[in-house]
């Protein structure tokens, strides 16, 4: 028990030190133009008011005064960064990219307690050391990008749902759908949670015939049309016509750009992203995850409980993905919402190699741990010594709008 402790708490004190390495530092790695254009989406609710935002992002030119609505996405991520600089007086890189890290470590805490909960301290053990060391937890993990903030709500729902799949009971759904509404004001990823629970349920229904599976699928469809609605409707009140056309002009860009490329090329930068920024290990015990499970389903066994999450959790990562091909093309960090997936896919691996190699535990795991470290750190050093000179320039630019 002691050892369990002092593992956790050294385990937390170098997720900090990884995750507030460099924080001061201005917008110049890749990908941190994002923090400067938050910056500027947060500022325009104090330079033009609530009343004239309605809590959308605006962009205000400090030279032109002129504004220019956004709408590519839900507002909430913003509008939280825009609350923190209103308490705390500030608007520096520092604390853009605290906003962040306290969003991320909601949901490193929510993985690391399922993990308990269907792997046991063990696995809770895994999923904090992943979650500390992996570039995708640690260095995307302080990017104020919108799938940070969604990321906590859509754990909480695919639970919840698990929760009362069997039995259906309203509290339950009541918490699920202000958790999902929760997270259609921050990103559109919620969506593709809910289409993979409610593809779940779909599928659970043509097995069992059960009728409560089907009511399942059926709520969280009607709901997910509902917060689809007025996160659209949110759109037009706040910037008309304007803001439906800038939506489905960065829809477009994210796909129909997507086209010029054969698709196997969107994939293959993905899988390279998953590949470095997870780490070569944790993407073998996920393939690995996939091979059981296939073995078990051909040879007509069910999948545990905990198994159906993980494919959950998939399915929703890369429905995020597919819908998104030019953005998995082109960002390094798209492939986060596989987080709670890749995590908890290793964590599961590593039990079966203690119950099914329990002599050779102790090396598997050393090996692990250390291709886990190494190709961390290689990737973390490389990241943060390389200053991407595209996100500077974008940095720079958007400071105009500050």
């Amino acid at each position: 028990m002691r050892d369990d402790r002092a593992a956790f708490i050294v385990f937390a004190i170098l997720y900090l030190t990884l995750m507030t390495w460099g924080i001061g530092k201005p917008w110049q790695l890749i990908h941190e133009d994002t923090g400067s254009i938050a910056t500027g989406f947060a500022r325009s609710h104090f330079k033009l008011g609530l009343a004239r935002t309605k809590g959308h992002d605006f962009r205000v030119d400090r030279e032109s005064g002129q504004v220019m609505a956004y709408a590519h996405h839900p507002p909430g991520s913003n509008l939280l960064l825009a609350a923190a600089m209103w308490v705390s007086a500030r608007t520096d890189p520092v604390l853009v990219r605290l906003t962040a890290i306290l969003w991320h470590s909601v949901s490193v805490i929510l993985l690391c307690l399922l993990a308990a909960h269907y792997w046991g301290r063990q696995g809770a053990a895994w999923a904090a050391l992943l979650l500390a060391v992996m570039p995708m937890s640690v260095f995307f993990g302080r990017y104020l990008e919108p799938h940070i903030f969604v990321l906590p709500a859509m754990i909480g729902f695919v639970l919840v749902y698990f929760s009362c799949l069997e039995v259906l009971s309203w509290r339950k759904v009541a918490v699920m759908a202000v958790m999902s509404a929760w997270a259609a004001l921050m990103a559109w990823q919620v969506f593709f949670a809910m289409a993979a629970c409610g593809g779940h349920a779909g599928m659970m229904y043509l097995v069992r015939r059960k009728p409560s599976y089907m009511a399942a699928a059926a709520l969280i469809a009607l709901w997910a049309a509902v917060l689809f609605a007025a996160d659209v409707a949110h759109i037009y009140w706040a910037a008309g016509e304007d803001g439906l056309h800038r939506l489905s002009w960065g829809y477009g860009s994210a796909t129909v750009t997507a086209a010029m490329h054969p698709w196997w090329q969107s994939a293959g930068h993905a899988f390279e992203f998953c590949r470095r920024y997870f780490t070569e290990v944790v993407l073998a015990a996920a393939l690995w995850l996939f091979w059981r499970a296939g073995r078990a389903v051909l040879a007509g066994k069910g999948l545990g409980e905990d198994t159906q999450i993980l494919l959950v959790f998939f399915a929703a990562g890369v429905l995020n993905l597919i819908v998104f091909p030019n953005r998995s093309r082109n960002h390094h960090y798209w492939p986060y919402a596989l987080l709670p997936f890749m995590t908890l896919a290793f964590v599961d691996t590593m039990r079966w190699v203690r119950q099914s190699w329990p002599a050779s535990y102790r090396r598997v795991s050393l090996c692990a741990v250390f291709l886990l470290v190494l190709s961390s750190s290689l990737t973390l050093y490389r990241r943060h010594t390389k200053i991407d000179g595209y996100a500077y320039r974008e940095a720079r630019a958007m400071e105009r709008y500050h």
